[in-house]
């Protein structure tokens, strides 16, 4: 029987799996669905840019991303497109470009050989008895049952613990994340933040990684999304004039929204909550880095205090305040960026705005 099986090998997995294993008497699995290989055709939708908070989580863990990792061109601001009013303003943000699946497997190559992990496994069911868990495993068609005391999901919009163990918590928000890659000549070195209420109430972007350039948008789901990618498309090529033609490659991914409180739900008992399966991205911008390491950095310290009890679940919950108090933070700041009069004024006003440098 293992000590703890976190669910989910992305960047708040393989955080909380290098942290948990400081203790060598734990016995832990990391489990993922996916092969986790940089060259693997399974790959998230995310745009793959590190904002300034996830910087400042990366330097409080001592961690400084390797130059393999980063890729051309490097961010220094964003174009902000209002399709609805036709207004292109620019914003200082200072972003680090990388390869997400690079990124990936740097988090986990930094995971102690002692630390169990499989990969391409599924999670089916999970049970709960008095004294443990037992989760049934797929992998190369065949089935398995395991045991674990405690459990921790990483496993993002759709946690499987989640809707298991607390189908009354309220859900954050769904969205499906669609990218679309395509090769480019030009040299696009912006992000450009893409708004447009006919097609979404969150937003788009346009990401160049090398020679290639990414389109994506969170749509609502169940909402005509393939159509309303379209017009995306053909509404890129026309406000921004950059031809996109036929795409490389197609991904997508679920992203949870957190639109108030009760959406933030970190665990209880001996089941956690971290990353984006307790709610906790940006709600406004998608960003989900910093939450990933902060919320598995904050529950290891718990377990560290009090041990793989519900005792750690419950201080978890309660030093997950800063969490909370982020996420308001943005909620503040909403108004401005998806109400669309008041997008407009702010826009309009230049506010806060620098000039846009020429593309080459």
């Amino acid at each position: 029987m293992y000590d703890i099986v976190i669910i989910g090998c992305g960047p708040s997995g393989a955080h909380c799996a290098k942290q948990l294993s400081k203790n060598n008497s734990l016995k832990i699995l990391v489990l993922d669905r996916r092969p986790m290989d940089p060259s693997s055709k399974i790959i998230k939708s995310c745009g793959g840019l590190i904002s300034s908070h996830a910087q400042d989580a990366l330097r409080k863990e001592g961690m400084v991303l390797p130059e393999s990792i980063k890729v051309d061109p490097q961010f220094h601001y964003v174009k902000t497109y209002d399709f609805k009013y036709n207004l292109l303003r620019g914003y200082r943000r200072d972003y680090i470009n990388i390869d997400r699946p690079l990124f990936e497997q740097w988090l986990i190559d930094k995971i102690p050989d002692h630390v169990e992990r499989r990969f391409n496994t599924q999670v089916l069911a999970v049970q709960e008895n008095s004294t443990h868990f037992r989760i049934q495993l797929k992998s190369n068609e065949m089935t398995e049952w395991i045991e674990s005391s405690y459990l921790i999901g990483a496993d993002g919009a759709r946690s499987i613990l989640r809707s298991t163990f607390f189908p009354h918590i309220p859900s954050p928000k769904p969205y499906i994340a669609i990218q679309e890659v395509y090769p480019t000549t030009q040299n696009h070195p912006a992000y450009y933040g893409i708004f447009d209420p006919s097609i979404t109430d969150y937003y788009a972007w346009l990401i160049q990684k090398k020679d290639r350039i990414i389109l994506g948008a969170a749509l609502e789901t169940g909402k005509e999304t393939n159509e309303k990618f379209r017009v995306l498309k053909e509404k890129v090529e026309k406000h921004c004039g950059i031809r996109l033609g036929e795409p490389m490659h197609r991904e997508g991914a679920f992203i949870a929204r957190p639109l108030r409180f009760s959406h933030l739900f970190f665990g209880k008992g001996k089941i956690a909550l971290i990353g984006e399966a307790s709610g906790s991205i940006s709600p406004t911008s998608g960003e989900g880095y910093s939450y990933a390491l902060n919320t598995a950095k904050l529950l290891c310290d718990s377990i560290e205090k009090h041990g793989i009890t519900s005792l750690a679940t419950s201080s978890y919950d309660r030093s997950a305040w800063i969490i909370r108090l982020s996420i308001l933070g943005k909620w503040l700041k909403s108004p401005g960026m998806y109400v669309s009069w008041i997008r407009y004024l702010v826009m309009k006003s230049g506010f806060t705005s620098i000039p846009l440098p020429k593309e080459k």
